[in-house]
């Protein structure tokens, strides 16, 4: 009789890099300690390669990638599953545990924090009145609004057996809710990975060029000026790299939302502008940091492969999480604020990039956390796959 299933639950099948990536090693560990993939219940399941998924009709929906900018919100979800009970009990069936990963799960951005955490809340009691254990792994809290979203998050940590985030921020705002769940420390999924694991390509000494990585995200600007805005912006960043005689290229880190915006810069830029579309696997993106002379990031994970590969950047924060990982790997005047400051000029994001790739005591700075960061990671991922195991004696 075969081994009950493992499944896992997050922001898969969008094409977004991060959290496809983080979808790879957690089925890689998954299958290395257990023998098994894991099954993936995603939104877009037919967009999951390399590992099998089970459709989850009445609840999922699948829309064309590039007429939806976001997944439908989990509130409707919940009411999707009040009007077909059975469709959540089929896709559980006969799973071990079910293990919501990925990015950060709630409070993504402002205006949808209370329908995403009411969502999750729902789902993680239900799973476990089915009998299926829910074990929360590596995620971050992004906003967290007044009372109710405060005690809908006590709920989705109280219907948990194991629950690990990610960042510091992310543990204040878990413990500030008061949950009868221990909420533990751990770090980004990613920090397990090292350029060595996946044979990166090493620059030449001659090699000049910078990857340029925006994010729409959650910026100040208005929903409707917003694209426009940052794509002016990074076709500036590009121009003023050029002049100081970097080669900068576009990389959609998310093609779905980071596409367009990559689109406008490069029909807007004077000066040519590649756009490199984000490959898909470990190996492949660790060779394309590990082929950079340097990196304007905005995208947290973008941020992240670039320090573990050793890659001088300026990061642009859009949100907490990207504040809370400059303060975990040390960036300093390395990561400017786009979220509630006035942007910073073109022209000062080069400056910031020529200094970073001088400091040595910065490299050193980042090499030392990632290093801390690394082990912490590994420990939770081993706390894990622990608990997993545990759930199947």
């Amino acid at each position: 009789m075969p081994e009950p299933t493992i499944g896992l639950m997050g922001f898969y099948g969008h094409g977004n890099v991060g959290d496809e990536l983080m979808l790879q090693r957690l089925g890689q560990r998954i299958e290395e300690r257990f023998g098994q993939r894991p099954m993936v219940l995603a939104e877009r399941w037919e967009d999951i390669d390399g590992y099998p998924s089970r459709p989850w009709p009445g609840l999922w929906t699948t829309a064309p990638r590039l007429q939806a900018t976001r997944s439908l919100g989990l509130a409707q979800w919940w009411r999707r599953l009040r009007d077909a009970p059975g469709d959540f009990e089929r896709a559980v069936d006969g799973l071990r545990c079910l293990i919501i990963g990925g990015g950060t799960q709630f409070g993504t951005e402002r205006r949808v924090i209370a329908s995403d955490l009411e969502g999750w809340a729902n789902l993680t009691r239900h799973a476990g009145r089915l009998g299926v254990p829910v074990l929360l792994y590596g995620v971050g809290i992004g906003y967290l609004g007044g009372w109710y979203e405060q005690r809908m998050l006590r709920r989705v940590l109280d219907a948990c057996s194991l629950v690990v985030v990610r960042d510091v921020r992310s543990k204040a705002l878990c413990d500030s809710v008061g949950s009868s769940t221990t909420v533990h420390l751990g770090a980004d999924p990613l920090y397990a990975l090292t350029p060595a694991q996946s044979e990166a390509l090493e620059p030449s000494s001659e090699t000049r060029r910078v990857a340029i990585a925006p994010r729409l995200g959650d910026l100040r600007t208005g929903d409707e000026q917003a694209g426009e805005c940052l794509a002016v912006f990074m076709a500036g960043v590009a121009e003023s790299l050029a002049r100081d005689g970097w080669e900068p290229i576009l990389l959609p880190f998310w093609p779905e939302r980071d596409g367009p915006i990559c689109r406008d810069a490069a029909e807007i830029a004077e000066t040519p502008l590649p756009i490199v579309d984000a490959p898909g696997s470990l190996q492949e993106v660790s060779e394309l940091f590990g082929g950079l002379a340097a990196a304007v990031t905005m995208p947290l994970h973008a941020t992240l492969m670039a320090a573990i590969h050793g890659v001088p950047m300026v990061s642009l924060s859009y949100h907490p999480k990207c504040r809370a990982l400059g303060e975990e790997l040390g960036l300093g005047p390395s990561q400017l604020d786009m979220e509630y400051a006035e942007w910073p000029k073109p022209d000062e994001v080069v400056v910031k990039l020529r200094e970073a790739t001088e400091d040595a005591h910065l490299a050193t700075r980042i090499a030392e956390a990632l290093a801390d960061q690394r082990e912490r990671c590994l420990a939770s991922e081993e706390k894990l796959l622990r608990s997993v195991a545990a759930r199947g004696e």
